[in-house]
């Protein structure tokens, strides 16, 4: 029993205090006993521009999370965002098909991206966002727009 409260300590998350701060590293991980308040994903992409959720078809629904986002890259408008709802674009630069649209359901989640945008809706994506808070982003917090 000694050794199965150590595992549990161990692979506890670190607190939900520490990860507002929005300051990751590594090294500064709390290890706690506490069950965290809820799960948290941490994203750092070597790839430029990319989000931690992509959306280009069908729905996500994310409830009760937060996201800590950061990758290279400066295009806010083509994935540098925690989370990107947007059709997949044919040659033309226009979504495929206005019939089956992306959708994301966001209920209380907690979303920074240290590097570009929060949330972006574009092109017809569509999303939900109840009860969120998106802050400390380097860019907009929620981005709507495109056509459709």
């Amino acid at each position: 029993l000694k050794h199965a409260a150590t595992i549990r300590k161990k692979l506890s998350c670190r607190s939900h205090a520490v990860q507002e701060a929005g300051n990751f590293d590594e090294n500064d991980i709390e290890l706690s006993s506490v069950p965290p308040v809820r799960a948290t994903i941490i994203s750092r992409f070597r790839r430029q521009n990319e989000p931690i959720f992509r959306v280009r078809q069908g729905t996500l629904v994310l409830k009760n999370i937060a996201l800590n986002h950061f990758c290279y890259g400066i295009d806010i408008w083509n994935g540098n965002a925690a989370i990107q709802i947007q059709p997949a674009l044919g040659a033309d630069e226009s979504p495929l098909s206005s019939s089956s649209r992306p959708r994301a359901y966001l209920h209380q989640v907690d979303a920074v991206s240290r590097s570009g945008r929060g949330i972006v809706a574009i092109d017809g994506g569509i999303c939900s966002i109840t009860r969120c808070y998106v802050h400390d982003c380097a860019a907009t917090g929620i981005y709507v727009g495109g056509p459709g």
